[in-house]
């Protein structure tokens, strides 16, 4: 699998899911359904880790429901991240709960209905405390901001699914 050098930020982190065009994932291109995968990518990547997108898309790919049609299931993707790559995980649903946890949080994933669809993004938190974002905006390398922010921005149904790193 080779992944376009526009699909990444200048760090390496995959910021364009359009241009994954070119990477299967069950039925479909990533570019339709592969938001959940490169998630998991990101939040590796945000906690210093080297992942092979290759080796998580073929071991998230065999639990697609219906050919990958309806995306990323989001208990494979916890799987992946407890089983698989040995991450505790916190867990929250309200906003005030979200950012509760993105204080303390290295690094996390949301799950979030972006208007017609949901949509899993990876996020980091900076040095200065606020979130920087991979993926929500297709190609842009977003500037920081805080959790509210985000929902303000981009979160389209007032819940939303906060997973972040103990």
């Amino acid at each position: 699998m080779k992944l376009r050098p526009e699909a990444l930020s200048p760090d390496g982190f995959i910021i364009d899911q359009r241009k994954t065009d070119n990477i299967s994932f069950g039925g479909v291109t990533s570019d339709k359904n592969g938001c959940g995968w490169i998630a998991c990518c990101n939040l590796l990547r945000a906690l210093g880790r080297d992942p092979d997108p290759e080796e998580i898309v073929r071991r998230l790919e065999k639990t697609l429901l219906f050919h990958g049609y309806l995306g990323l299931h989001l208990f494979a993707l916890v799987w992946e991240l407890r089983r698989n790559q040995h991450i505790p995980l916190n867990f929250a649903v309200r906003p005030f709960h979200a950012q509760q946890l993105c204080e303390t949080a290295p690094a996390g994933i949301i799950l979030y209905r972006s208007g017609r669809w949901n949509h899993f993004a990876a996020f980091r938190r900076e040095e200065d405390g606020k979130l920087r974002f991979f993926g929500a905006v297709p190609g842009q390398d977003t500037a920081p901001v805080s959790m509210a922010e985000f929902y303000w921005d981009h979160v389209k149904f007032p819940l939303a699914l906060t997973i972040t790193v103990k």
